[in-house]
Parts: structure tokens; sequence; C-alpha cells
């Protein structure tokens, strides 16, 4: 009778301490993923798509409750991103807050911030919550407004005075995947190497990937990539080199005689841009495959499969979106899933 009512509680509290166990081996100990960088991070160039939003994609598939957060900002230098995560001083010169929030009030800051939405707003000055909008109609882009969100006394700022950004505040603990400098901001590679350090040390999460170069007008470098490879080992995702030798087989891309010139030179395809600049949708696939990867690879989350990067245009095919809803048919890129197989379609 002891025996017979002990077994079922013992296999019960067992079974749960099992899982509890492999519960907590399934998560991951950083909060989020952010992604900084500029405008190869931010993406919108073609339809929308991004690498951080392929990724969000890539993870969500799996089961994974991890945020991508997309810090691209367009146009800014390694030190406005560093500025926005909070590693660099981003400094408001002496001004008044107002009392009301319905007032703007002009600022002076040591920035060339760009897109203030991408990890720096909601931001505090002299623990004023409110925001900074950036002037585009002022053809010099140095002018800047901040808001504060709600009334209170006002605040006389009398000294230079740090920003507070969102970043700073509640994304310290995220994994990064730093892919910055197309813009500058940086003197020599060694510098922009100890910047990139720089934003690591300021964080609170030690787990990070690091993104190299890749542009269509950038040919491979006998001294970027291995200085790169050397200062962050494994955490290194030499991007120009997966491109030119692997890329187009990845995302099935029978090369055009642009593409092999391209190849010869060592530069990445063509057919993996937009535009000199940016990729597009392959190019970004490829970027965001290759991150999951490396989470993978670097013990960051559990080893899963691999999707099909291909672009599809699937009409009698049965297809599932990733919550596993059947639909009819596909009216926005992403990852969807075709008679079992996962596949980007871009429609």
């Amino acid at each position: 009778m002891i025996t017979t009512f002990l077994f079922p509680r013992w296999w019960t509290v067992s079974f749960f301490v099992l899982f509890a166990l492999l519960y907590c081996q399934a998560q991951p100990h950083f909060d989020g993923i952010a992604c900084w960088g500029d405008s190869k991070t931010e993406g919108g160039q073609e339809s929308g798509i991004s690498y951080p939003g392929i990724l969000q994609e890539l993870l969500q598939q799996e089961g994974y409750q991890i945020e991508v957060f997309n810090f691209g900002a367009n146009g800014e230098r390694t030190t406005e991103i560093m500025q926005r995560q909070g590693s660099y001083p981003f400094m408001v010169q002496p001004f008044t807050i107002p009392a009301s929030a319905a007032k703007e009030v002009k600022i002076a800051i040591n920035s060339r911030l760009r897109v203030p939405e991408a990890g720096c707003n909601p931001c505090y000055i002299a623990g004023v919550e409110g925001s900074i909008r950036h002037d585009w109609s002022d053809p010099s882009q140095t002018t800047f407004y901040f808001q504060r969100k709600r009334d209170g006394l006002e605040v006389f700022v009398s000294e230079p005075t740090q920003i507070d950004t969102d970043a700073m505040r509640n994304h310290r603990n995220d994994l990064m995947v730093l892919d910055i400098g197309y813009n500058g901001g940086f003197a020599g590679i060694d510098n922009w190497i100890e910047q990139l350090f720089q934003m690591i040390a300021y964080s609170e999460c030690k787990d990070y990937i690091v993104i190299g170069r890749a542009s269509h007008y950038y040919t491979e470098s006998s001294n970027l990539e291995p200085k790169f490879a050397r200062a962050f080992e494994n955490r290194y995702i030499n991007l120009c080199k997966y491109y030119i030798d692997e890329g187009l087989q990845k995302a099935g891309i029978e090369p055009t005689a642009g593409d092999l010139a391209d190849i010869a030179a060592r530069r990445p395809p063509r057919s993996l841009f937009l535009d000199e600049h940016h990729e597009n949708h392959f190019g970004y696939a490829i970027k965001a495959q290759l991150v999951f990867d490396k989470l993978k690879e670097l013990g960051y989350i559990s080893p899963v499969a691999s999707i099909n990067i291909q672009e599809a245009h699937p009409s009698s095919s049965t297809i599932y979106n990733l919550q596993g809803q059947k639909i009819g048919r596909v009216t926005k890129s992403g990852i969807y899933i075709v008679n079992g197989k996962k596949i980007f379609i871009k429609p």
C-alpha cells in the first residue's frame, strides 16, 4: 500500500524536476537579441525585408520565445550607433526642460543621430522621460528637439548632461549582433575593432556575434577580414567570403556573367544585392541564416534545422504559416512551411 502510493508520487515529482531542468537548459541567459547597425541592418529597401526580421522568424518557427530588436539606423556612423547603445558619450548642452509635455524644445547634442526610434527613444535627460526628434527639414541635419512624456516641474539642465537611452536602460542584457562601420566613424581597422570591443565591454551580456563587411562594391581584403577573424575568433562571420564562395549556391541562383566576374575579382556577386550597398531578399536571408547558425554553433541556442532560402512562388502547394495555420496564398514576404519544408517566399 505504501509502495503503491509512493511510486506514482515519485514519478510525478521526477517528471516535473526533469521537465524543469530541460526547460532551464532551453532558456537563453540573455533577454533578447539586439542587432546594431546602419541601413544594412535597418533594411526595408525591398518590401520591408531585413535580416533581423528574418532572424526573428527563424527563431519563432523553432519555438524560441526570443525577441529580436532591429537597432539599425540609416546613415549612422559607428559613434552614433555606440551612443544609442551607451558605450560612447551622448551629451546634451545646457537647456531648460519645460513643465508642459505639450511643448517641444530645441536641444544641442554631440551627435549626428539619424533614427532616434532605434534604441534611443524613449530617453531620459536629467531624469525626465521623453523623446528626441530629428528635424529632417534642416539641410544641415543637426537640429534636434526634446519633448517630455508627461507634465512635471520645469527642469534647468545647467551643464552638459548624459542622455540615457532606451537601450542603455532596457537592452544591456541583450545578446548583440554587431554589423557596423559602413558609414565610417573610426580611424582605421584597429580603431574600428576597438570600438566594437567598447560596445561589448559596456554590455552586461558578453555573448555577441560580429558580422564582417560585405557590399557589392567591396572586394575581399587581405587585411580587414584576417584582423577581424583574429580579434573575434569564432564569434566572427566572414560575410564577404561566404557571399563569394557559397552565396549563390545557398540561394539557388544560377550565376550570371556579371556574378562570375565579381567572384573572380573576389567581390560579393551582384545577384545577392539590390544596389551597390544593400542586399536583396536573397542576401538578407543568407545573412539571417548565418547568424542563426552561429547562435547554434556558439551554444547560445539549441541546435535546430536550417531553412531553404530559395525564392518560391508556390501555387498549388499546401502552405502553412509559422503558427501552423493553412493559408490560401502568400501576400507577405517571410518564412512558410510548404509541403513540409521551410521556405523563404517573396510574393
